[in-house]
């Protein structure tokens, strides 16, 4: 198809667009000249999702006229928020094959203002067409974007379903930020298809209509433009208000096609398939139903509770994460009144869900509305109750913290903790503490501290992670990063920069150890883990008391155990703080005699960052102008602490520079990213800028990263990502910088760490080529 001179097909379609685009580049004799898109309608919206760049498809309609295909505003298309034309009409899209029940039509009146019939009327005329900041207005374009969400609405309305309701669906939305989030919350109700079949899900970019598509998930439906990642913050500068305003907007659409709409975020965890039928026989006059923002587990399973209505417990709030629409003249009334509420100056910066809230008691609604069961769960006062009482809950809203692996490890707590209790068998209703039995759990946890920099503490993690798959331990519990050196004694979550969900083992081995990672503040222990009183194992004397002393009064031991061997851990209980992670060094039990010493990282599979900190690398590697990385050495020349320390290749820098220069030659490489500490004196700053010079005058073009390291805890993580994107890469021995860059190099080019291999019967190899440490 590629090589026809024509060809026809949906620019909606993947294999189509894939098609049209390698045909129309191959150009010359046997190239494409036209590419028809017989979906005509969606040019505008396929185009949109690529940034605005058109892919060159010609209109059917302008073809069959026998004009050029291509009109004019396509070829000039190159505004992502241009706006577009309202699109076909009801027949001509019931002509494709789908019967559309309602018409979303934009339409201009004689003061100039809009409307979006039948959902915007004329009395909010101030709605369509606004650019409020607050992303609550209705475009031309939304106007359109109605009528996909009306037929893909009822596309899946019309799957057969023995959990849904018929004439109900569900729907959520995602963007690349945290599409992995939705993944990991719908995988409890995954393989219900009777569930599934009936989910709409928004994808906000093209990489996500894309990981929707290969999901192979009934019913994605692309957004109209591309929205930021929010990492779910309110600020300025991100779209988070106008994302959260899509789901009503969605249900808007959705209840003027008379369909009921389940909507949630997608930081909300589905233990089990919500039952809607359930759900309106706790109100059936009820037109819709609401997350409580606030419910006081604690107090609502405690031996004084009557139950969820009990007026003594903390019950309030109304949060859209979780909503429940059916249709009804009040919300088709209250929705387009909340969007004006959004767009109002002192409303811009608030959320959608107080302005729908105060929108559907202006429209004398309020008395049409329920909160949904406390079964519909939150983190608010949920996180101090999930772990006992959460077998019956139907779901978990992530409320209450802020940035994506903040949320994750919060969804992750709360899918360990119901499945824990799935397997206990606990019951269906409100379970009391008197309820349940001592928890006879034979699960092992490791606890244990880190200190310095962050590699230090990611070098920690390594051989915390071993130990924690040695001793088949059930949860590792890793400590903030405190002080660390390099970052003006910030405190650090490592998790912030990696993805937990790969360092649940040590090899990444279907035949390992599995375990729970959670978070845990050794100096600050008022929060939910309640632990101040451990017993301590330590590799060698005096480690339990320095560790005690470093960390303050706030933990105390309850014994101190020298020399032990790891396999005699569970002996002292199911909770162990194990001191000296850093200093543990098992070289013979683990590889051999043969082997004196195992590389500082050769423990455990490194961690992979997440995707806020390669999306980082990746825009500081694009901002430096002239630099390609198949092209270029990365070079971690350790200065700071290590000067005086005898290392020929940080003190003298004239030697440095040679050996970097010559080792860049050996490779072919012509450029040198360079990574050092950031120079704190006089001094430092000489021998920085005379190592610059000296690799300029041998021909180097040398680079730095754009950071103030001291003042961005995150510019550990993406120097080391943007390093292992570099052809080749030279450190320092013993800097675990240098170390952890060199194992993440390896783990890249899919090389076993050496203890990995030894334990799986694989070959140790050599290094990978264009790794060096000086």
């Amino acid at each position: 198809m590629m090589h026809a001179q024509r060809f026809a097909g949906l620019c909606k379609s993947q294999p189509a667009r894939l098609v049209m685009n390698i045909g129309l580049a191959q150009g010359g004799q046997y190239g494409m000249v036209e590419a028809v898109a017989m979906d005509e309608w969606n040019i505008e919206k396929v185009d949109n999702m690529k940034y605005g760049v058109m892919e060159g498809w010609s209109r059917l309609s302008n073809v069959l006229n026998g004009s050029n295909g291509r009109s004019a505003d396509s070829q000039n298309f190159g505004d992502k928020f241009q706006p577009l034309s309202s699109g076909p009409s009801a027949q001509e899209k019931s002509d494709s094959g789908a019967k559309v029940d309602v018409n979303f039509q934009w339409g201009s009146l004689s003061n100039g203002s809009h409307t979006c019939l039948p959902a915007i009327d004329s009395s909010f005329s101030d709605v369509a067409g606004a650019t409020f900041k607050s992303g609550s207005g209705v475009s031309e374009r939304e106007c359109d974007w109605f009528n996909d969400i009306a037929e893909v609405g009822l596309q899946a309305a019309k799957e057969v379903s023995s959990c849904v309701p018929n004439d109900t669906v569900f729907a959520t939305l995602v963007n690349s930020h945290f599409w992995d989030m939705l993944i990991f919350n719908l995988q409890n109700v995954e393989e219900e298809s009777c569930f599934m079949h009936r989910l709409l899900i928004l994808t906000m970019d093209e990489s996500t209509q894309l990981s929707c598509d290969k999901k192979h998930y009934k019913h994605c439906i692309p957004y109209v433009r591309t929205m930021g990642a929010s990492d779910f913050e309110q600020t300025g500068s991100s779209d988070y208000n106008p994302i959260t305003w899509l789901k009503s907007k969605m249900a808007l659409a959705l209840i003027h096609s008379n369909l009921t709409v389940f909507t949630f975020d997608s930081d909300v965890l589905l233990f089990q398939v919500p039952d809607v039928d359930a759900i309106i026989s706790t109100n059936i006059d009820a037109d819709i139903f609401y997350q409580l923002e606030k419910v006081d587990y604690p107090a609502l399973y405690s031996n004084a509770s009557t139950g969820e209505n009990d007026p003594n417990i903390e019950h309030e709030g109304f949060n859209s994460g979780q909503v429940l629409w059916r249709p009804s003249e009040m919300l088709k009334l209250a929705i387009p009144s909340a969007f004006r509420l959004g767009g109002q100056p002192e409303n811009i910066e608030a959320l959608d869900q107080g302005n729908i809230r105060r929108a559907i008691a202006d429209a004398n609604g309020w008395g049409k509305t329920q909160p949904l069961s406390y079964l519909y769960a939150s983190n608010y006062k949920g996180k101090d109750s999930v772990e006992e009482h959460s077998a019956n809950w139907i779901t978990y809203h992530a409320t209450w913290v802020v940035g994506h692996d903040s949320k994750m490890n919060v969804l992750r707590k709360a899918q360990d903790s119901w499945k824990s209790l799935q397997q206990k068998g606990t019951g269906n209703q409100i379970i009391r503490p008197e309820d349940t039995e001592d928890d006879h759990d034979e699960g092992l946890s490791i606890y244990y501290a880190s200190f310095g920099g962050e590699s230090n503490c990611e070098f920690c993690l390594q051989k915390a992670r071993w130990i924690a798959e040695f001793v088949n331990a059930t949860t590792l519990f890793v400590p903030t990063c405190y002080g660390t050196y390099h970052t003006g004694g910030s405190d650090v979550q490592l998790f912030d920069f990696y993805n937990a969900t790969m360092m649940g083992n040590c090899c990444i081995n279907e035949t390992d150890n599995t375990f729970t990672i959670r978070s845990w503040d050794p100096a600050n222990l008022t929060g939910e883990l309640h632990i101040d009183q451990l017993p301590c194992v330590e590799v060698s004397d005096g480690l339990c008391e320095n560790e005690l002393r470093a960390l303050g009064d706030h933990l105390k031991f309850t014994s101190i155990t020298t020399n032990i061997s790891l396999s005699d851990v569970r002996k002292f209980g199911r909770r162990v703080y194990v001191a000296g992670v850093f200093d543990f060094q098992p070289t013979f039990s683990l590889v051999g005699s043969e082997y004196p010493r195992i590389p500082l990282f050769g423990f455990c599979s490194p961690p992979t960052f997440n995707d806020k900190i390669l999306h980082e690398a990746r825009e500081r590697i694009s901002e430096i102008a002239g630099m390609e990385p198949s092209d270029t050495l990365c070079v971690h020349w350790r200065q700071d602490d290590f000067v005086g320390k005898s290392k020929l290749f940080v003190e003298n820098v004239s030697f440095a520079a040679d050996a970097i220069t010559e080792y860049a030659q050996s490779q072919g490489l012509s450029s040198v990213l360079l990574l050092s500490d950031d120079p704190t004196d006089a001094a430092k700053l000489e021998r920085l800028t005379f190592m610059r010079s000296s690799l300029h005058t041998a021909n180097l073009k040398t680079f730095r990263l754009r950071h103030e390291m001291s003042m961005d805890p995150m510019s550990i993580a993406i120097d080391k990502a943007a390093c292992t994107s570099m052809k080749g890469f030279a450190g320092t021995l013993g800097s675990t910088f240098s170390e952890s860059i060199l194992a993440m190099r390896e783990h890249k080019a899919k090389q076993h760490p050496l203890a990995c291999a030894k334990k799986h019967g694989n070959s140790v190899e050599p290094g990978v080529e264009n790794n060096i440490l000086f």
